[in-house]
């Protein structure tokens, strides 16, 4: 039997009535029922937070050339970012590469995907968050795994090379030392 995303839910915040009135019309149905149920929080054992868009739309929008058409969903443990863009499709912003990919236009597709082997291959470092895990120990839901130096300036992915540090502060580190993620898929077209 497959794992289900929601199955091992951690929540760390609930979702205020104006945070979801802000959104609604925003974000797909399936996301703000998991937020109205859920709240935010971490699931896929720490790997992946549900986050309040707020506390990243900044960072987003000063480090991702579409952040002004994006809402931050969730963020990885490494501080990579998966979007909602235009209103209709689901987006992969990897600060620690300097890349974007679309994951696609089917938001509970996504959901359905997300806890797969082959999504996680695709897209998550989940070999690399358990060594850290190890090294490190278990993250609070505001923080991330940080590369020293970053991987972008040709940092190691070693776990003796991170330290542990606020999402949103270390993504706004990242594009002032390394510049905006750019969607070369945009640049092309």
């Amino acid at each position: 039997m497959e794992k289900k995303l929601f199955d091992d839910f951690v929540p760390a915040q609930r979702v205020r009535r104006k945070t979801l009135k802000r959104y609604r019309d925003f974000l797909p149905a399936s996301l703000i029922e998991a937020w109205q149920q859920h709240g935010f929080g971490t699931m896929m054992g720490g790997y992946l937070k549900m986050v309040n868009p707020d506390e990243y739309l900044d960072a987003l929008a000063q480090g991702y050339v579409r952040g002004g058409v994006s809402i931050p969903i969730f963020v990885t443990a490494f501080a990579d970012v998966i979007t909602w863009e235009e209103g209709r499709l689901v987006g992969f912003v990897n600060f620690r590469y300097k890349f974007y990919d679309s994951i696609g236009h089917d938001f509970d597709a996504f959901l359905e995907e997300v806890n797969t082997e082959a999504f996680a291959m695709a897209f998550f470092d989940l070999e690399g968050y358990d060594a850290a895990v190890k090294r490190w120990g278990p993250l609070p839901y505001d923080k991330c795994f940080c590369h020293v130096p970053l991987l972008a300036m040709g940092g190691s992915k070693s776990v003796e090379n991170m330290d542990i540090g606020d999402a949103a502060v270390h993504l706004a580190i990242m594009t002032h030392l390394t510049g905006m993620v750019i969607d070369s898929d945009a640049e092309q077209g």
